[in-house]
């Protein structure tokens, strides 16, 4: 993003920007009259989705903000770049497909008992989103009919378990972040295949928030505030931050060989983590 990081409050609805270099604050930038939930960065513009339900467009280079974009009735739970359009959802699964330039809508597509949608990511002509129980995958490479395909992980005896976050990898495959009151689990999908490859155990921790991906490392955010490290290839444990942060931590970025990690409003810290050097 030029250098600066971009950063979505969970209480004020205010967009604040950090300057990489310094790491120095700008003044706030208020857009929204409720938490910022997701944020994604496109030719020049910050795409920023509400618990609102509005869409806000904000210029990169002056911070002032271009559009508000209503159309969303439920809070906005994601926003995935399908150039040349831009996607979003929210969490009664409805998913929006956006024209950037005009701000005009292309389509819409209602996902059928879906339960809450609360992650969105694209591959291909392929839309990939958590609802309740389920991964869902909706093709959208044809403007005048979709197909929407759900999959799910049968966890009986245990407690239900419920898709919180997702993240790809380069090689196109999607790992799954489960939570309940049991612990919490990961799974990893093939997106050509549509199998589940395999499912991993964290009952150490609580339940998974947020996923990133940085070069071969899978990065895990958790609800104890620590983050969980590991190569995404070989499912080999790298490190676990045990007190990455004294609250839970709500998001995840990588930019420029960094990660950044946003913690609760109860904590309100932003760490940038670099890896050491093997």
């Amino acid at each position: 993003m030029g250098g600066r990081l971009w950063c979505g409050m969970g209480s004020s609805g205010a967009l604040f920007v950090c300057d990489v270099d310094t790491w120095k604050f700008d003044l706030p930038i208020n857009v929204a009259t409720n938490r910022i939930y997701v944020l994604e960065e496109y030719e020049g513009e910050i795409w920023a989705g509400s618990r609102d339900g509005n869409l806000y467009v904000v210029d990169t280079e002056t911070g002032r903000p271009i559009s508000t974009l209503p159309n969303h009735g439920e809070a906005i739970s994601g926003i995935t770049v399908v150039k040349p359009t831009i996607w979003t959802s929210s969490f009664d699964g409805l998913l929006i497909c956006w024209n950037p330039k005009t701000r005009d809508v292309i389509r819409q597509i209602t996902i059928p008992k879906s339960g809450r949608v609360s992650s969105l990511i694209s591959i291909g002509n392929w839309l990939w989103c958590s609802g309740k129980q389920k991964l869902i995958a909706i093709d959208i490479s044809d403007p005048e009919n979709h197909n929407i395909e759900k999959f799910a992980i049968d966890f009986r005896p245990e407690a239900p378990l419920f898709v919180d976050c997702l993240a790809k990898t380069p090689n196109d495959q999607i790992w799954c972040g489960w939570s309940g009151s049991n612990g919490c689990k990961l799974s990893l999908w093939c997106t050509k295949t549509r199998k589940c490859l395999l499912v991993r155990d964290l009952k150490e921790f609580r339940g998974c928030t947020c996923m990133t991906v940085s070069g071969d490392e899978l990065w895990i955010g958790t609800k104890e505030g620590q983050l969980l490290i590991i190569n995404w290839a070989t499912n080999a444990d790298e490190q676990i931050l045990q007190e990455a942060h004294p609250a839970g931590v709500r998001s995840l970025c990588t930019m420029e060989g960094l990660v950044a990690s946003g913690s609760t409003s109860s904590d309100g810290y932003i760490a940038v983590w670099k890896k050491a050097k093997q």
